[in-house]
């Protein structure tokens, strides 16, 4: 057998049925007769034959340059496919955080995050209060009231926001509308306020942006005032990717999904797995 990297080897097969030795052992006549003093050979006893011998014999030379370069390429493939099976190990752990911006944090350490329990499975939000602080007190009374418990995640415009809220039940928000709280640009994977034409109608209504759309929905885009971010999905986003493959119709000229995707419930706290 002959590998690459290690030393060569190559077997050897006697057969003494026909040979004289004079009354010595064929053990003893391969070693004075057919083995060198200096070589590392092994004898082991044949399991065919009473008289068969089979002796391996281990050549100690140096590689050729052919085996040098072999070894190399070997060596080279086999460290080259470890280190793109721990790149992709790291990518698939670590999606989020490198394609959509998501930060890893711990949950119990800090209060401000919105849990929402939909019928294909759960989404976790960061609220952002230094970026629009009266929207999220708005959106935290809201959570913890449980005025989002039947609501659906309804209108979806493909790789562009997936929208949320009560319109498919007609339900209006008991809080009233907000003034506008444009900070930070509306970027893949964050939340922003739905509102209609005049900027401080935002109330209950939310959408999830699917791409980058700074440009559109700052201000200067599709209208002067912009859309104001306050959360950005941490947790969920297969589940919202799965919505956002969901059969689209036209209704009243808006995008809306053939199937909506209804919110159980929702909560300020990660108390779904206890119950």
């Amino acid at each position: 057998v002959r590998g690459f990297c290690t030393e060569e080897r190559m077997s050897l097969h006697f057969d003494f049925g026909n040979l004289n030795y004079s009354g010595e052992s064929p053990s003893k006549v391969i070693r004075d007769y057919v083995v060198s003093p200096d070589s590392p050979a092994r004898l082991r006893r044949s399991k065919d034959r009473f008289d068969d011998y089979e002796l391996p014999l281990y050549r100690t030379s140096s590689p050729t340059k052919e085996a040098k370069k072999k070894c190399s390429l070997s060596l080279a493939i086999t460290s080259l496919s470890i280190m793109l099976f721990i790149i992709l190990v790291i990518l698939y752990i670590y999606q989020d955080i490198l394609f959509h911006g998501y930060t890893v944090i711990n949950i119990e350490e800090d209060g401000n995050y919105a849990f929402i329990e939909t019928e294909i499975g759960e989404i976790v939000l960061q609220l952002l209060p230094e970026a629009a602080p009266q929207t999220v007190q708005n959106f935290k009374e809201l959570v913890t009231s449980g005025f989002y418990s039947g609501c659906h995640f309804y209108s979806l415009q493909r790789d562009y926001l997936i929208q949320a809220g009560c319109s498919k039940i007609h339900k209006k928000s008991p809080l009233g509308t907000l003034p506008l709280e444009y900070k930070l640009p509306n970027r893949e994977g964050y939340v922003s306020l739905a509102r209609g034409a005049e900027p401080n109608s935002g109330s209950s209504e939310f959408f999830i942006l699917l791409k980058d759309n700074t440009e559109w929905l700052g201000p200067g885009g599709s209208d002067k005032y912009g859309y104001a971010v306050f959360a950005k999905v941490i947790k969920g986003w297969d589940v919202i990717m799965d919505m956002s493959k969901g059969g689209v119709e036209m209704h009243a000229g808006l995008p809306m999904l053939k199937n909506p995707v209804k919110i159980y419930r929702t909560s300020l706290e990660s108390d779904f797995e206890r119950e």
